[in-house]
């Protein structure tokens, strides 16, 4: 079997000022693009780390027909059906949170961090390059909307793929033809 591994680039700098839908709907072209110079693939396996899998999930949405308002169209891109799985490695998909659980070292740095991420990102909304309000890791908290959106959409999808009658056929990373998720978190993920 010929399988291709292939990584994008996007810019998820520590002052990244762009949306995080901006940057999914530039993740999803980009797969599209590359689908369309690669005919022969046939099967699909989206894998995101940390914020990455938030923007992969949202991605698997848009490709089945998810609109920004939570909506599943009828109108799904053409290689929606050949993603099998989506594997999330130390994921945020539920957003990310302070946490007491985290060691002190990290408490006493992250709102040092957070600090330093806005005061740059209000420096870019003046200077004119920021694309979002936000920087893209606070448009991830827990509760922010877009983080909150994708996961109504996932469920959406799920339901979408669960009433239809024409489910490819199941392969070694589907179950009753539903791609498959993998959720992978270390032992020592409290930085995520």
């Amino acid at each position: 079997h010929d399988t291709e591994v292939w990584a994008p680039n996007l810019d998820l700098s520590m002052f990244c000022m762009r949306s995080a839908e901006s940057l999914s709907r530039e993740l999803f072209d980009k797969i599209e693009r590359k689908l369309e110079s690669m005919p022969a693939i046939r099967r699909i396996i989206l894998l995101g780390y940390s914020s990455g899998s938030v923007l992969v999930r949202r991605v698997f949405c848009m490709a089945h027909g998810a609109r920004a308002d939570g909506t599943i169209g009828d109108r799904k891109a053409s290689w929606a059906d050949m993603i099998d799985r989506v594997v999330m490695l130390s994921s945020i998909t539920r957003g990310w949170e302070q946490s007491s659980a985290a060691p002190a070292h990290v408490r006493f740095i992250a709102p040092i961090l957070e600090f330093i991420a806005n005061t740059v990102g209000w420096l870019k909304r003046l200077a004119g390059s920021a694309e979002a309000d936000k920087p893209f890791i606070q448009q991830l908290r827990r509760g922010a909307p877009f983080v909150v959106a994708t996961r109504i959409q996932y469920v959406k999808v799920f339901e979408a793929l669960r009433a239809r009658c024409d489910l490819p056929p199941n392969s070694i990373l589907r179950a009753a033809g539903l791609p498959s998720t993998i959720f992978l978190l270390g032992a020592k993920d409290e930085y995520v």
